[in-house]
């Protein structure tokens, strides 16, 4: 028979078997919700900035639509109202369309600080990121001088929203870094391949337009 000293040690034993348990268990649990908390936080993150590129597209087709309509019917207006008159109502509708457009292309510009904590100095995106931007400078720039932004034939015709789909789909797709660099420009040597890249897929689908 077990003596009762036996009996205390094997009490003990248990005891403190089952303690260790528990806390190797709750430490495992705790890592176990860390990286899956991190997961979730990154997958919402991610979430959040292909519905920011969403509203930036919206926000951007409306006033760009608009003014483009509005070249197109000036010939039609010159024959309702007098030269001063037109001109009055041709430039305050204008200057109204790019505020608009200077507030969109502002939303696109603020995307690129959320791209760097989920992917890092990816070249690929920001290739993509810096062909975008070089186009709103560019429609910026010929609602500024008054110019048509009508594409030159039809097929050209929706490009850029092409694009966009084309950067909004390795966005959803892409994998997620690992460790996020600091907030800095990323090193001479990748900026310039950034730039080299984005060059090239802008002429991909703009070479034939002077945008």
């Amino acid at each position: 028979m077990f003596s009762s000293e036996m009996m205390n040690s094997a009490f003990w034993q248990g005891l403190w078997s089952g303690v260790f348990e528990l806390i190797t268990l709750s430490i495992v649990a705790f890592f176990v919700n860390i990286i899956y908390q991190r997961k979730q936080d990154l997958a919402r993150a991610r979430r959040d900035l292909i519905d920011e590129i969403d509203d930036f597209s919206n926000s951007f087709y409306h006033p760009r639509k608009t003014y483009q309509s509005l070249i197109e019917e000036q010939a039609k207006f010159s024959s309702l109202l007098d030269e001063k008159e037109l001109k009055f109502q041709q430039y305050t509708a204008i200057q109204k369309l790019l505020y608009e457009i200077t507030e969109s292309i502002g939303r696109f510009r603020a995307i690129q600080v959320k791209i760097v904590p989920l992917f890092g100095y990816d070249i690929e995106l920001f290739a993509y990121y810096l062909a975008i931007w070089k186009y709103l400078k560019q429609i910026r720039k010929k609602m500024e001088n008054q110019e048509s932004l009508q594409a030159k034939s039809p097929e050209q015709k929706d490009l850029f929203y092409k694009m966009i789909d084309e950067f909004r789909y390795r966005i959803l797709t892409k994998s997620l870094t690992k460790h996020a660099p600091p907030m800095i420009y990323p090193p001479s040597d990748i900026l310039a391949e950034m730039q080299r890249q984005s060059e090239i897929i802008y002429q991909q689908y703009f070479k034939d337009e002077q945008a």
